[in-house]
């Protein structure tokens, strides 16, 4: 296995070894490629998963998710060997998520280990209030908002066909997120600004380091 972290990530006791006990109560084994934590964000203490329905399935071991985040993840090496590394031409952002998708298309899954938590804090967090809604906002800098939305749309590009469903809906979820953008974060016309080129280059399938004036 190979363990991957972000750099403001932090362990919680016995997450690994919780990981791997529940690896093998699995009776399908051979077609796992990732097993993923459940996430404590370090700022609000809210525990969330890559599965929607990650609060009802508390009681489960193990939830099969389609995508997770590169932090806190056990990938197979034999998986690596099979189906290639991280794809380092979206330089940041979504590189989980192509390499997740990449995993389906070969027929491998993935689990979210139930009880294993990961500290881990995704942008400046915030529960914003509108009405009856709380609609979350991460903050993030414009130039991660324009990594983001390129790579987003080199993701629906790629698998469109093979995840139709998927692409969708996170596509709705995109759009959402730019409404969030709009409506309660600071710096509003940079990161709109970001987008766009984001948009735009994703379109021409420029890839690597972003080279435009974005900061």
């Amino acid at each position: 296995w190979v363990l991957t972290l972000d750099q403001d990530s932090r362990v919680s006791p016995e997450m690994i070894f919780k990981m791997l006990d529940a690896y093998e109560e699995c009776d399908k084994k051979n077609i796992v490629a990732i097993l993923s934590p459940r996430y404590r964000d370090q700022s609000t203490g809210l525990v969330w998963g890559s599965s929607v329905t990650s609060i009802e399935n508390d009681h489960l071991l193990f939830t099969p998710v389609q995508c997770c985040i590169t932090s806190g993840s056990l990938i197979k090496t034999s998986v690596l060997s099979k189906i290639g590394m991280f794809d380092e031409s979206y330089f940041i952002d979504y590189v989980d998520i192509e390499f997740c998708l990449r995993c389906s298309n070969f027929g491998f899954i993935i689990l979210q280990i139930n009880h294993a938590i990961l500290l881990h804090s995704i942008g400046n967090f915030k529960i914003n209030k509108m009405m009856w809604m709380r609609p979350i906002s991460t903050n993030h800098s414009p130039l991660r908002r324009y990594y983001f939305v390129r790579n987003a749309i080199f993701t629906y590009r790629k698998f469109m066909f093979t995840h139709t469903k998927w692409v969708f809906i996170n596509f709705c979820v995109l759009i959402k997120t730019i409404a969030v953008i709009i409506i309660f974060e600071d710096c509003v016309f940079d990161k709109i600004r970001a987008i766009f080129f984001g948009f735009i280059d994703g379109l021409f399938k420029i890839t690597g380091k972003c080279l435009r004036n974005i900061k």
